[in-house]
């Protein structure tokens, strides 16, 4: 790759759709000690509903339908499922009830700029999303638009770079990811995870200061600090 001919946007693309096509579903959902903290990860955010027959879902961030088989309530009406790049696999879909597939609904749009209308769901969620996008600021705006006054939100995400988290970097994901490709870990997180865990909260306050806001911290509740977590829920219902 030449960097110095090559633009950012290139530069990132190549990188990153190289990762996500060919490494991303074998580096978290592989199994052992990573697919043990996957499945943890991805249950803490059903654990927090309040609401347990929601009627209009929408994850923001879906992938492959990763997520799916950790919902705990099926919607009555529909589950939509939105992420910026097309479906790679179907796999994650088959191990979810038929009942579930009937409502359930994938489109291809972006976080900043959602094709709904205002008020549309009444539980709008994302897991490892905020990292990712160029715009923190839009997206919550977004999710706080198509979300129906008394709806739920979440947004669940990873501590990086707090100390816990880079700590487990190095013991666990970068040496997996090492073994599956020769870009070093370093530089795929440098490209991939944008946004600063703090910057995220404190936007996240902003958005939502007149709603219903509480933040857990997982592992270990009992310390309010992201740098002694791995990952934290922002748990919402809009006012």
């Amino acid at each position: 790759m030449n960097v110095s001919k090559d633009s950012a946007v290139e530069i990132r693309n190549q990188i990153l759709n190289q990762y996500y096509e060919n490494i991303y579903q074998n580096y978290l959902f592989g199994g052992g000690i990573q697919g043990y903290g996957i499945s943890y990860f991805e249950n803490q955010v059903e654990k927090f509903w309040k609401k347990q027959q929601p009627e209009r879902v929408l994850e923001i961030g879906g992938g492959n339908g990763e997520h799916l088989r950790f919902v705990r309530y099926v919607p009555t009406i529909k589950y939509v499922s939105l992420d910026l790049r097309p479906m790679l696999t179907t796999a994650h879909v088959n191990e979810i009830s038929e009942e579930f597939k009937l409502k359930l609904n994938f489109i291809q749009g972006s976080a900043e700029s959602l094709p709904f209308e205002n008020c549309s769901f009444d539980r709008v969620f994302t897991t490892c999303l905020l990292h990712h996008v160029d715009d923190v600021l839009a997206v919550l705006l977004e999710v706080r638009r198509v979300t129906e006054v008394g709806g739920e939100i979440a947004f669940l995400f990873p501590t990086d770079p707090g100390l816990l988290n880079q700590i487990v970097k190095r013991l666990v994901s970068f040496r997996r990811i090492m073994k599956l490709t020769d870009v070093k870990p370093q530089l795929l997180y440098a490209l991939d995870h944008k946004n600063h865990t703090q910057g995220i909260m404190e936007l996240i306050k902003l958005v939502y200061q007149l709603d219903d806001l509480d933040f857990k911290y997982r592992p270990f509740p009992f310390f309010r600090s992201w740098n002694f977590n791995l990952l934290v829920v922002a748990k919402i219902v809009k006012r």
